[in-house]
């Protein structure tokens, strides 16, 4: 009974989890304003080609849109413009677009020298701050991602708070987590953009269908889903709440159509899970077998799923190629869902050598400052998009 009135009282209400803007905010990520801006910049540089800063902002709003839809040709674009922003002046903007595109192929540490030059030049440059924690997270250092955040911790942000819950999460302390998503929530209003708010929500979500409460996760993911945003998490979130509610056809259709909208092939491989769960074999194979021909042509990273796709086929027929993902995958990061494909992995295969321990050096607190250029401008940070992993 105790137990059960401490978790009521941390349970926030309802009007407590729904979005509140900031004060005359510019809903970053909507498609209609993003295309806008792009189209904007991009007329602006016919006259002026050598706006190295225009560059750099048109670099990163590729990148949110190829991030979005999974698209190549924007991303392509994004690494082009921020190629052409370097030539004119090597500029910290355009190196935040180069270090995400680079997290998008699992180069994580040529990713975090180049936030840590950025970091050098700008420590208050929280996008760099927040990408370089999410990479190191990725990569199973936790220390290494609370040292990078641990010098700005203190400071009022809604970002801080968030990134701390994440890391709180990563290290299994999960009552911490939740505490700090909750003041992420209070402090929305003061900063953060409505990507990051249901980026926040799908998050949290998450943690309550892993924890079992179901009606604060819908409530969450509720939330998320009326702010006009697109989020593929908030999509795949819902389809596990729905598997975890015991309404499978609700599961399967927010899969196809997330998979329609956004081409993401880890949708098509939770549908194959979930229909491999309902005894649906043959459809799982034809389903299993389109995420790996959609995995295998996927120029950015997903070894670890596409190893999970080949477990779910035939674990001993695909023995090596198995094998060969996630040793791939294991150079690169430690996170928990690499380490918890790695069980299943040992589970189906048998006793597996341990992988080779990551070495624990930390690229951002170690980057060399950077020359001081007699004459050098002060560069302003241009507008960039929050980061996304």
């Amino acid at each position: 009974m105790l137990a059960l009135l401490v978790s009521c009282a941390q349970r926030p209400k309802s009007d407590l989890l729904a979005y509140r803007a900031p004060p005359a905010e510019v809903t970053i990520g909507a498609k209609s304003e993003l295309d806008a801006r792009i189209e904007f910049l991009e007329q602006r540089l016919e006259g002026r080609p050598k706006a190295f800063l225009d560059q750099a902002e048109l670099a990163g709003l590729y990148l949110q849109k190829g991030k979005l839809r999974q698209r190549s040709r924007e991303l392509e674009l994004a690494k082009q413009w921020a190629e052409a922003s370097m030539e004119q002046f090597p500029n910290n903007p355009a190196r935040l677009v180069k270090a995400d595109l680079l997290q998008m192929e699992h180069k994580f540490d040529d990713s975090l020298k180049l936030l840590g030059r950025v970091l050098v030049e700008s420590p208050g440059d929280m996008a760099a701050r927040a990408l370089a924690v999410r990479v190191l997270l990725a990569q199973g250092k936790n220390q290494q991602a609370r040292e990078v955040l641990d010098p700005v911790k203190d400071q009022p942000f809604f970002a801080f708070s968030f990134l701390q819950g994440q890391i709180f999460e990563a290290e299994g302390q999960l009552d911490e987590a939740v505490s700090m998503y909750q003041k992420s929530l209070r402090r929305e209003r003061e900063a953060g953009s409505a990507s990051e708010s249901a980026r926040l929500r799908a998050v949290w979500a998450r943690l309550e269908i892993q924890r079992g409460d179901l009606k604060l996760a819908k409530r969450l993911l509720a939330s998320a889903k009326a702010i006009p945003v697109d989020l593929p998490l908030v999509e795949m979130e819902r389809a596990k709440l729905a598997m975890a509610s015991d309404q499978p056809q609700e599961a399967a259709k927010i899969l196809r159509a997330a998979y329609a909208l956004y081409q993401d092939p880890t949708f098509l491989l939770q549908l194959a899970l979930l229909q491999k769960s309902r005894g649906q074999i043959e459809e799982s194979a034809q389903t299993l077998k389109a995420a790996i021909a959609s995995l295998e042509n996927h120029p950015y990273g997903h070894e670890k799923d596409l190893a999970k796709a080949y477990l779910e086929l035939d674990p001993q027929a695909h023995r090596n190629k198995i094998l060969s993902l996630m040793a791939s995958e294991f150079k690169r990061r430690r996170d928990r869902p690499t380490m918890e494909t790695w069980t299943e992995v040992e589970k189906a295969l048998g006793p597996l050598p341990p992988p080779t321990p990551l070495s624990q050096e930390n690229p951002i607190t170690q980057a060399p400052p950077l020359p001081k250029l007699k004459g050098q401008p002060i560069i302003p940070t241009a507008r960039t998009p929050a980061p996304t992993n």
